[in-house]
């Protein structure tokens, strides 16, 4: 809020003098260069929350297997009592 403020001030200014000229360049790059670094973190986030999505659907996806091994397991062993019997 306050960058803006100073680049408002600044376009109001003449920009004459040739630092006045530079300060004013330095400020809209380092706006832009601010930006970028926002539009990275929000890209990171996002590859980050779909990592996790990622994650719990593997980790859902092991404990179905699991159960229908351990399901598929009882069933083999009660098939083989029953034959016994």
């Amino acid at each position: 809020m306050e960058l803006n403020l100073i680049i408002e001030e600044m376009i109001a200014a003449d920009y004459t003098h040739p630092l006045q000229q530079l300060a004013y360049k330095e400020l809209v790059e380092r706006d832009q260069k601010r930006q970028e670094y926002l539009k990275d973190i929000a890209d990171c986030q996002k590859h980050i929350n779909d990592l996790e999505k990622e994650k719990k659907e593997y980790l859902a996806n092991l404990e179905l297997q699991e159960k229908t091994r351990k399901e598929k397991e009882i069933t083999e062993i009660l098939t083989k009592e029953i034959k016994e019997w």
